[in-house]
């Protein structure tokens, strides 16, 4: 909600009342002895007491002004009830109700008019986003041009660019989208790839040399046998899990092409 001009800016009504009694499902509830539990139950809220339950409601029993308190009106104001701790039997009552979303069991099919939301917990998952957001970016601005040229392969950045121009689209993409950034920044497979990938494209080992195997073009020397017919992610996954001629190999290659 918004205040433009001193008026209140939302698309719910200024007041929605909720119908406060009737017949709901208690699956605790045994009607006589010896019945399984589950019956349906008369309920009432009245503010004060510890029970909406109108069978229960008789020690003491509510007198005229109790029954007729507006104390007892159940009102969402610009489409917000807003819900404290110590008012259980309020939200049970809103809980069973058959115009609740989350109704386990309604008596009646009628239309949903309003659900539960945690707004302790609304907050935290919106800090927790904020801080995501913060972190991503912050690691893309940082970031060395050996990580974010890394990265943007994953992001599949054009890499025929200025790194101004790249680390614009790379802080962006951090924005966009920080949480499979933070997941990604981390996960060395990326480095691996974008290694392997530049090798391959600046033409310092072959996979089509020789057939099966990853060659170094200019010492024309097989240095890795593959099992599949996609080198890159053989390599990345290989290294990944300590392979030693592998590892060997990307060792030679970062610091042939970083250096």
């Amino acid at each position: 909600m918004g205040d433009l001009g001193g008026e209140i800016m939302t698309p719910y009504q200024p007041y929605f009342a909720v119908v406060n009694s009737g017949l709901a499902w208690d699956k605790t509830y045994v009607p006589r002895e010896g019945m399984k539990p589950g019956a349906s139950r008369r309920w009432r809220f009245l503010h004060g007491f510890p029970t909406i339950w109108v069978d229960e409601q008789i020690d003491p029993e509510p007198t005229k002004e109790e029954l007729a308190s507006n104390l007892n009106d159940i009102i969402f104001r610009y489409g917000v009830l807003r819900m404290f701790g110590h008012e259980q039997t309020k939200l049970q009552a809103l809980m069973l109700n058959d115009a609740f979303d989350g109704c386990e069991r309604p008596l009646k099919n009628i239309v949903k008019q309003y659900t539960l939301l945690n707004q302790d917990q609304i907050d935290k998952d919106v800090l927790a986003q904020l801080d995501n957001a913060f972190e991503a970016e912050s690691a893309a601005r940082a970031a060395t041009n050996e990580e974010m040229y890394a990265m943007s392969y994953y992001f599949g950045i054009n890499l025929a660019q200025t790194d101004d121009a790249i680390r614009k689209h790379f802080i962006t993409k951090a924005r966009s989208n920080p949480t499979v950034f933070n997941r990604e920044f981390v996960n060395p497979k990326n480095k691996y790839k974008y290694i392997f990938m530049t090798a391959f494209g600046q033409n310092i080992i072959s996979s089509t040399m020789i057939p099966g195997c990853v060659t170094l073009v200019e010492a024309g020397r097989n240095v890795y046998d593959l099992k599949t017919d996609n080198a890159v992610e053989e390599l990345s996954t290989a290294t990944m899990a300590n392979d030693a001629k592998a590892t060997e190999l990307y060792n030679q290659l970062r610091k042939m092409i970083e250096d």
